[in-house]
């Protein structure tokens, strides 16, 4: 099974932002996952996500420098892969993710994916305007990581269209925001991949819990299954 751990902000110190963690915390989220199985190259994950052993690929959200000047070397003391989704309108930008730094990830191991050109709302977009926002990002990360793979929409938000025009853009691992493990991939075509979102919400010791119990692993899945068809019915 795989297990999709999603990370955002990596700041040497704590603070109130619910999806800021610690360098502290980073290696404490690591070591939870390597008491319950492995940490995974993103590209092994198709080779490992029908053994039986639990494995996790971690990501990171929004292209923010941190996951360089922070989140890259815990990452790399832990010899630990990850992705690293970016929206390339920000890159350069005041606190985000420069050119030289998407090389150095790049030519580290990791691996870079699409979070939309402007980490845009795809849903309020036409099919026409989704496309070319996605098709924008990949075209402007392609020269720097090659193939893009992954893409998880900004914000969790996504439909149908936004499904149909990754799949016809070569997207192979669209990330949702659904709660759960993996337990089966597309073998040819898209797969949509599950979560473990970790943040101030979802905290270190629930993540533990949560791999550690079966019966409260159920009880999270069933809360989260119940918030979304909440959702469905009385839509935002």
């Amino acid at each position: 099974m795989i297990g999709l751990i999603v990370l955002h902000k990596i700041l040497t110190h704590v603070d109130d932002n619910n999806y800021t963690l610690s360098t502290e915390e980073l290696n404490g989220v690591i070591d939870i996952l390597r008491k319950h199985g492995n940490v995974i190259d993103p590209a092994d994950i198709r080779a490992k996500c029908n053994k039986p052993a639990n494995s996790f690929v971690i990501t990171f959200d929004d292209g923010t420098v941190d996951h360089y000047q922070h989140a890259m070397p815990v990452l790399k003391g832990q010899e630990v892969k990850a992705v690293f989704f970016v929206n390339p309108y920000a890159t350069g930008r005041d606190g985000y993710l420069n050119l030289d730094h998407l090389h150095h990830l790049q030519n580290a191991g990791y691996t870079i994916g699409s979070h939309s050109y402007r980490h845009a709302v795809l849903t309020t977009y036409s099919d026409e305007q989704i496309h070319r926002e996605l098709e924008r990002s990949i075209d402007a990360l392609k020269p720097i990581a090659g193939t893009i793979k992954w893409l998880a929409p900004p914000y969790g938000v996504y439909n149908k269209r936004v499904v149909n025009a990754a799949e016809k853009l070569g997207i192979t691992y669209f990330r949702t925001t659904r709660f759960g493990w993996n337990t089966s991939l597309v073998s040819n075509g898209m797969s949509m991949l599950n979560v473990f979102n970790v943040n101030r919400s979802f905290t270190l010791a629930r993540l533990n819990r949560c791999l550690s119990s079966k019966l409260y692993y159920n009880l999270l899945h069933k809360t989260f299954m119940a918030k979304k068809l909440i959702r469905n019915w009385h839509p935002r």
